[in-house]
């Protein structure tokens, strides 16, 4: 067996976190037993401390995850050669910082102090550099992968003791995701508690597995550092789940607002009869906004904004109305990093998905037309903002319950009202002259129907948001289609917006 294989075996056997950690707790407990020796106060003195302890220990179940699921298999092999090779580095220099620490501690500080500093200290100190250096290497190398040292609760998930409940009920919420209960172990202490949480199913063949395990890594290391406030349901980490019909990946999301009703986006336009205030809807469409621009900002480009994608907590008041609302965005089986690595393709195309898609991009034959951009987020956001702020959907079910969804009335009026094909109930398809005939309807909507709903500012911003692809007069591309700095182009497009967003919100 090669050094690379050994290596990798020890990191993906079980108990090996558990085995290094107790060699790491083994040299701080000899330290504090000696600490009238000056030479291990010395010479330990980088050594050691809860923070640096709970960094390697993130560090090496993160390592531990990534061999034991097999995940390296669609990493380049020399990378994972560094990562194995780092660690075996790492392991040899704790196991010598033990062994010196031992031999230091047999003899007296007196009898040190009168030799001075002898070569086993020098020794000492030098294995002490050498394993705060691959730590760092660790580290690194994790970083390089997309892997990042995760918080405790994503480590929770992936080492496998954060379990959906079997008992507990699981409630539908759309097609890939469902609620339920998840039980997380207590830290330092063999009890569980139990938290509500959101599960999205990412689903796989014999053949897709190890690339869905890799998109999934690739989302954890995107959606840990999300923050309560961007409207992004927090991301606990991840269940491989071989067992159902349809074998797939759960991915862990904690439950927002557990108090209160939760219902998707589209299913909220469908039960939920008095159109909500002004207030209310243009805070909502603020909240899209947030999810969708903070997700662009690190790194993801979200290719299914749509109602069913936009889960809605609320409270209604005694005659019905929305009293109280939050929205979120999900669905993220189908993001894609920006700087071009897919994470999932998008499989069907549907007349429920097309219609929120920059027709460039719809799908054909599972491939899509265009290479992904941040503004076709936006386009969808765009999209997904003149519904709420007509509080009509663009989409709406059958006569029947085996029934095709169809394109709403008001969608249809202004189709025909600008000359389209009266008889069609269905978008164009794939033609370009379909795709302009979709778009064109949306922007005549827009400039229609917003002004008398939410006002001018709404209606600019919402028409900024589809025309962001548009190639402008006597220019080569649209705002977000130019080969100049993304990061800057959307910071600059996010403050326009949210600037919009503050000065609206001030006047109502």
């Amino acid at each position: 067996m090669s050094g690379y294989e050994t290596a990798a075996f020890a990191i993906g056997a079980n108990g090996f976190v558990k085995a290094v950690l107790d060699t790491w707790d083994s040299v701080e407990k000899k330290r504090n037993e000696q600490k009238e020796s000056k030479v291990l106060t010395k010479e330990l003195e980088q050594f050691g401390g809860q923070e640096r302890r709970e960094i390697l220990e993130a560090d090496l179940k993160i390592s531990h995850t990534f061999i034991r699921d097999q995940i390296y298999q669609v990493y380049p092999k020399e990378k994972v050669i560094k990562l194995a090779g780092c660690f075996k580095q790492l392991n040899d220099a704790l196991e010598a910082i033990q062994g010196l620490v031992e031999a230091i501690g047999m003899k007296t500080s007196r009898r040190l102090h009168i030799l001075g500093r002898p070569p086993i200290a020098k020794e000492l100190k030098t294995k002490v550099t050498f394993f705060n250096e691959k730590s760092s290497e660790l580290n690194q190398t994790l970083s390089s992968l997309s892997v990042v040292t995760l918080n405790r609760d994503v480590l929770l998930s992936t080492s496998r003791d954060t379990l959906i409940s079997s008992t507990a009920e699981r409630k539908k919420v759309n097609d890939t995701i469902y609620m339920t209960k998840a039980s997380f172990p207590k830290h330092d202490s063999p009890e569980f508690y139990m938290k509500d949480v959101l599960v999205e199913k990412m689903f796989y063949t014999a053949n897709s597995r190890m690339e869905t395990l890799r998109a999934t890594w690739i989302l954890i290391s995107k959606l840990h550092s999300t923050k309560p406030s961007w409207n992004i349901p927090y991301l606990y980490g991840y269940q491989d789940n071989p067992d159902e019909s349809r074998p797939c990946i759960e991915l862990l999301f904690e439950r927002p607002h557990p108090e209160m009703k939760l219902k998707t986006l589209d299913r909220l336009y469908r039960t939920s009869a008095p159109e909500p205030s002004l207030n209310l809807r243009v805070e909502l469409c603020q909240q899209i906004a947030v999810a969708v621009l903070k997700a662009l900002a690190i790194g993801l480009t979200h290719q299914d904004v749509r109602p069913q994608n936009l889960l809605v907590t609320f409270e209604k008041g005694d005659d019905d109305d929305l009293e109280q609302a939050s929205l979120f965005l999900c669905g993220w089986a189908n993001a894609q990093l920006i700087d071009g690595t897919e994470t999932r393709g998008l499989d069907e195309s549907t007349l429920s998905r097309i219609i929120y898609q920059y027709p460039k991009r719809r799908a054909l034959e599972n491939m899509a037309k265009e290479d992904d951009n941040v503004g076709y987020s936006i386009y969808s956001m765009g999209v997904c903002m003149l519904e709420l702020l007509i509080w009509d959907p663009l989409i709406r079910p059958g006569d029947t319950e085996m029934a095709a969804p169809v394109l709403s009335d008001a969608y249809m009026r202004e189709f025909e009202y600008l000359g389209y094909n009266e008889a069609s109930d269905m978008p164009p398809d794939y033609d370009s002259s379909g795709d302009e005939q979709v778009q064109n309807t949306l922007i005549s909507m827009t400039e229609s129907l917003i002004p008398r709903k939410a006002g001018y500012k709404m209606m600019e911003l919402v028409r900024r948001c589809l025309t962001c692809l548009n190639i402008p007069p006597n220019s080569e591309s649209g705002v977000f289609d130019t080969a100049q700095e993304k990061g800057t182009l959307l910071e600059n497009f996010s403050n326009q917006v949210f600037d919009d967003f503050s000065t609206l919100r001030a006047a109502i």
